[in-house]
């Protein structure tokens, strides 16, 4: 069976100028996906246009919004998690926890996470694992909008004034190309930052 998947990039802080101009945008490119392509589902993939991640403040939001009007269209849409860091950094992390909370607090499906603006190969299976862990865990407990608003806020401060500044390291350098395992010091870093998270009652 053959899908049909539009990939949107709306660019906050151009044409339709800030979060809730894109937020609208968004939703009309859905639309037309639709009605144009007969898309199978949607990839929501709104960049800022100076810092480019998805995990801007900006961006989530308007990921969030749409992920919000949905709830009237009930179509298949899917956040991207296309976050500034890359692995090594536990900043690439707070990036993937707080856009993963935002988006499936909405009632988004995932994608990702691709570091380092998918600029570089600078990630692997351990983050799309743990990415897919903490989405599982925030929809089983059912968080609401209010609680994933401060969780993502208290993220944000970790990695916001650090947005792009740690393009992570290559794949062969944080996994063994032998057994495709992360290594040891990225393993440990991955399970810190799941602590930080159960220790919320995230995970």
């Amino acid at each position: 069976m053959c899908t049909e998947q539009p990939w949107w990039t709306r660019l906050s802080g151009v044409f339709a100028r800030g979060p809730a101009g894109s937020a609208i945008v968004s939703v009309a490119e859905t639309l037309l996906a639709l009605a144009a392509y007969g898309a199978s589902y949607v990839l929501l993939h709104p960049v800022h246009i100076t810092r480019q991640a998805t995990s801007t403040a900006e961006c989530m939001w308007v990921q969030v919004a749409v992920g919000l009007a949905n709830e009237q269209m009930n179509l298949p849409l899917v956040a991207d998690v296309w976050p500034s860091n890359g692995a090594g950094s536990a900043e690439y992390l707070y990036e993937i926890a707080a856009n993963t909370v935002a988006a499936v607090a909405a009632g988004l499906h995932l994608l990702g996470p691709v570091p380092a603006n998918g600029t570089k190969p600078n990630g692997g299976g351990a983050e799309a694992q743990f990415m897919a862990e903490l989405g599982e865990a925030v929809a089983r407990r059912g968080l609401s909008l209010q609680d994933a608003n401060e969780v993502v806020k208290d993220l944000y401060k970790l990695y916001s004034d650090r947005i792009g500044a740690k393009p992570g390291k290559p794949f062969w350098e944080v996994y063994d190309l032998r057994t495709l395992k992360p290594s040891t010091e990225w393993r440990e870093a991955i399970d810190g930052v799941k602590k930080e998270l159960a220790d919320r009652g995230l995970l």
